[in-house]
């Protein structure tokens, strides 16, 4: 049936044209398929539910499984942002804000100086630990925590220092980007 070499080679090129033509089609519907699941997560993470909370004040949960809020507190130094894991505030994590709240001090404290370099040249000169302040606080569900901190005028300074705090309370901190 296919003795002629060039039937046969027609024949070979029709099924390469059709295999590429389903690879192709496959690929594409597949990058729709993520890029439209990915369309739709962006949708519900951007969907915020605010609620008050007793003790914290009025507050967002995300649909990621989130929560967000802004404390008054007078004593953090400026705009601060409190998050946490879980659609609302759990009593626990509440508890852990309020220790937090007490033992932040001590744990600014424990900021060793930067490193002369960031990476692209710049010093952070002079660092005296008394001018950092915290600027966020993520609380997981197994109560350990990240303090993120904020350094005054850091200008070209590219590193800032971030506390990890296990549930436990040992800490450890790391300058990083």
């Amino acid at each position: 049936m296919f003795s002629d070499p060039a039937v046969l080679l027609l024949v070979v090129q029709v099924i390469g044209v059709a295999t590429v033509i389903f690879l192709v089609s496959r690929h594409w519907a597949r990058r729709r398929e993520r890029q439209s699941a990915w369309i739709a997560e962006q949708k519900q993470l951007q969907e915020f539910v605010d609620h008050v909370h007793p003790t914290l004040g009025p507050y967002r949960s995300r649909g990621d499984g989130t929560w967000s809020c802004l404390p008054a507190d007078q004593q953090l130094g400026g705009a601060f942002v409190l998050c946490g894991d879980g659609a609302e505030p759990s009593d626990a994590q509440v508890q852990r804000w309020q220790e937090i709240r007490e033992r932040l001090p001590e744990l600014l404290a424990q900021i060793p100086p930067p490193p002369d370099d960031d990476g692209y040249g710049h010093a952070y000169v002079p660092f005296d630990p008394i001018e950092v302040r915290a600027d966020h606080v993520e609380i997981a569900r197994d109560l350990s925590f990240v303090v993120l901190v904020g350094l005054p005028a850091a200008n070209h300074y590219r590193l800032s220092p971030t506390i990890s705090v296990d549930a436990g309370w040992r800490a450890s901190v790391e300058w990083s980007m």
